[in-house]
């Protein structure tokens, strides 16, 4: 149990007897209306200050009270408070949290705001209580000494919840522990989409030098990735490009000042000179014939050399996220271009009659399958949803030959193949040449959902047949013009492709992708993109 519910529960139980003998305040016997509500459990909008004057706090419960019942009440206020706070109320948290700063208290402050994490809902609120959590544990207070390790946890959290000003910072503090695969993830999160100098977003020429020239670095030394001096040379020469002191590969036009950064770099370069020097001159000719193209086509003329040049292999770069960068050459056996879905679940006008969650599992889990997918080298499982009797929904990144999938559901078993790829969008559609025993008609589109509203998740997490998990929406959201819906529903390896319901039982969203380092950081692809 939280240390802060430990101590509620002792104090309501301590006060319970203690303001009989104040009730209305020193010897009246009758209990004020205010009083009454405090008993009951009422967290107020402030809370009566430690050692405050009789004349003024007194009146808030009765006009005799003593120092000794203004203690009392005091103690009642942040017990009703911290319980409601354990509920999840922002109210309360706020009451909570201005009190502790008057206090001077930071330690019970950064307690109230992690407690609201743990049981809040509002996507507002916990975004602001993560950034206050990161001041705190980055700059420290007395009382609450600064933890390198805590702030960077919550810049990470404010990073998944859209703080794209911290993201470098981020991807840094990743990289500096080793955790080069979410560090790369996180430096391709920074640039995309546009691969562009994001000045207009605040992001500097130099901020944007830094990222090309990690990227760079990381795929020459494969970190993160496997090695791939193809890519290494794009991201290096892009990064020379926006830098003040190429002659010495870096960034900054005097590096001299800054430490032994001027020899980390010098060896980045000569380590990158060698391994471009590798590269043959018809190799380096076509690089720059990508670096003259616009960047996210030279980024995909890149990528596709890393099965030679001009070969056709497919390059998919992983992203925190888990949605990948894909560039698929054309004509690739068996991926078929994208065709939206057609019919009776792209009508998107479902009513809203809530059910209960027991209902909506039994009415949707039959519509929703376990998927395998295996080629030579992987095997990927999965989830997908039937949306009609011959056609279903899923993640493209789930697919390892899209001519090699399994169904399974119970004692059923079912061939399918790819119709329809949008492997960048991450959004496949199969189809069965047996009619399937049932499917979901109704889906709720995305404009009429609401934050905080319920929904559910119903998919195969770790290879468990059709789980339900439950959660809210926590926010919508858009990742290069793709529609997503952020919950906090449990999602798991296996979960992907499964179904996103809202309380009535309307098909809303396509599971896709958690965000590794955050607190139930989940996303769904709304089910309209799949009918676009």
């Amino acid at each position: 149990m939280h240390p802060a519910r430990i101590r509620q529960t002792a104090v309501l139980l301590l006060l319970a007897g203690l303001l009989g003998a104040c009730a209305g305040g020193g010897s009246s016997t009758t209990r004020s209306p205010a009083l009454a509500d405090l008993e009951a459990g009422r967290c107020p909008e402030t809370i009566i200050f430690s050692g405050g004057q009789l004349p003024a706090e007194g009146k808030r419960y009765g006009r005799k009270a003593t120092y000794t019942d203004l203690d009392n009440y005091r103690k009642l206020e942040i017990a009703n408070c911290e319980q409601r706070l354990a509920a999840g109320d922002a109210g309360a948290l706020k009451t909570l949290t201005v009190y502790w700063q008057n206090q001077k208290d930071p330690r019970r402050e950064a307690e109230a705001y992690q407690i609201y994490l743990e049981t809040g809902s509002d996507p507002e609120v916990k975004v602001a209580a993560i950034r206050t959590l990161y001041d705190l544990y980055s700059k420290g207070r007395p009382g609450l000494p600064a933890d390198p390790e805590a702030a960077f946890y919550y810049m990470g959290q404010s990073v998944a919840y859209g703080d794209t000003h911290l993201r470098l910072d981020y991807a840094d503090g990743l990289y500096s522990r080793k955790r080069y695969e979410e560090a790369l993830g996180q430096y391709f999160e920074f640039q995309m989409p546009g691969l562009t100098v994001r000045q207009s977003e605040g992001f500097s020429k130099l901020q944007m030098c830094e990222v090309n020239l990690r990227l760079a670095e990381m795929y020459f030394k494969g970190r993160g990735t496997a090695k791939d001096p193809y890519l290494g040379y794009f991201f290096w020469q892009r990064g020379m490009d926006l830098a003040d002191g190429p002659q010495w590969g870096s960034c900054y036009r005097d590096n001299f000042v800054y430490g032994n950064r001027y020899y980390e770099e010098r060896e980045r370069k000569q380590q990158i000179e060698i391994g471009m020097a590798k590269l043959s001159p018809s190799q380096v000719a076509e690089l720059d014939r990508a670096l003259a193209m616009p960047p996210e086509q030279g980024l995909a003329v890149a990528g596709s050399m890393a099965g030679g040049v001009g070969g056709r292999g497919t390059t998919r770069i992983e992203r925190q996220s888990r949605v990948r960068y894909s560039t698929t050459s054309a004509g690739y056996r068996g991926w078929q271009g994208w065709q939206p879905l057609e019919g009776e679940i792209c009508a998107l006008s479902a009513p809203r009659n809530s059910l209960a969650w027991s209902d909506v599992f039994e009415l949707r889990s039959t519509s929703v399958w376990s998927l395998k997918s295996a080629s030579s080298e992987a095997t990927s499982r999965g989830s997908a949803v039937a949306v009609a009797p011959d056609r279903l929904v899923t993640n493209c990144h789930l697919i390892q030959r899209p001519d090699s999938i399994e169904l399974f559901q119970g004692s059923l078993r079912m061939r399918a193949q790819v119709t329809a790829s949008d492997v960048e969008g991450d959004r496949c559609i199969l189809a069965v040449n047996e009619r399937m025993p049932s499917y979901v008609r109704a889906a709720r589109p995305y404009g009429y959902l609401r934050v905080g509203e319920e929904v559910a998740a119903i998919g195969n997490p770790r290879g468990l047949d059709t789980s339900l998990s439950r959660g809210i929406v926590a926010q919508k959201r858009t990742n290069t013009g793709v529609s997503l819906i952020q919950t906090d529903a449990a999602l798991s390896v296996g979960s992907s492709g499964g179904g996103l319901f809202d309380s009535a039982g309307n098909l809303v969203g396509i599971t896709t992708f958690k965000v590794d380092d955050g607190e139930n950081l989940n996303f769904a692809i709304a089910i309209d993109e799949f009918c676009r």
